[in-house]
């Protein structure tokens, strides 16, 4: 994302987690208009909040007004809790429910945005422990992150089809 013409809008999902708060700062530093979207109120009303429900398929559309850029770093916390049947399920719905409803929600509303920008992990490469230095060259592993990874770039992709 080169810099925005100043005040373009910007939309994060998950901007209340660690990435979201330091990247909210650094792109309002930048001259961008930051929104943040969440499951819950704003403690600080530092930026505008909007609210959404992924789980019942709720969101503020009026998040998207004037929309210029999405960045989607929504997700359940991996290290929080044990890696149960059903938390990993969360995992996995936490990044591909969000990212399906923000790019229907988008899609129906006909905007133009000039970037989706998603998160992913380094988790795309397996776990395994190893020296080597990986890039977007190498192949995904085969583990549950590895998988879920895929899964939520997969998700993403249908972003490209907007035009």
């Amino acid at each position: 994302m080169e810099s925005g013409q100043l005040g373009e809008k910007i939309l994060i999902a998950g901007g209340s987690g660690i990435v979201g708060i330091s990247l909210s700062q650094f792109l309002k530093q930048q001259g961008y208009q930051v929104t943040i979207l969440s499951r819950t109120e704003s403690k600080t009303n530092q930026f505008k909040t909007y609210l959404w429900n992924p789980e019942k398929d709720e969101i503020d559309k009026t998040a998207f007004k004037g929309l210029k850029y999405i960045i989607q770093l929504s997700g359940a916390n991996i290290s929080e809790k044990r890696w149960t049947n059903e938390r990993k399920k969360e995992i996995i719905e936490s990044r591909i429910k969000t990212t399906n409803l923000l790019f229907q929600s988008i899609k129906s509303s006909n905007i133009k945005l000039k970037a989706f920008i998603s998160a992913s992990a380094i988790g795309y490469y397996g776990t395994v422990s190893s020296k080597h230095i990986y890039t977007e060259s190498d192949p995904a592993g085969d583990d549950f992150l590895a998988k879920t990874c895929i899964e939520w770039e997969n998700s993403a992709d249908q972003f490209n089809n907007l035009g």
